[in-house]
């Protein structure tokens, strides 16, 4: 079994994904896309960072069965959706 957990911020954070990986010792991917969203109002680049995500996101599975996504609040509605379009079972939680 493999674990993958993916981080997808929105700005140069610290790298929660990563630390919580290394805390559980499992494969960490850095799945950062080009595609960057100026203005949250903008629907069509946050849909084209959102498919961006979600390709990136399915390139970099290989055979894991379980793997966590982090992504900034602005796209968490969208690629809950586009993940469980994919086949995926999908929990979600905000941050505080």
């Amino acid at each position: 079994m493999q674990d993958v957990l993916g981080e997808i911020v929105d700005s140069a954070s610290s790298p929660i994904a990563k630390t919580i990986a290394d805390e559980y010792k499992v494969r960490h991917e850095d799945v950062d896309v080009d595609v960057r969203v100026v203005n949250e109002n903008d629907i069509e680049s946050i849909k084209k960072r959102e498919e961006a995500m979600t390709e990136k996101i399915l390139k970099v599975l290989g055979a894991a069965e379980r793997v966590v996504v982090i992504v900034g609040e602005l796209h968490r509605k969208g690629m809950v959706q586009r993940l469980k379009d994919k086949g995926m079972i999908v929990g979600s939680v905000p941050f505080p």
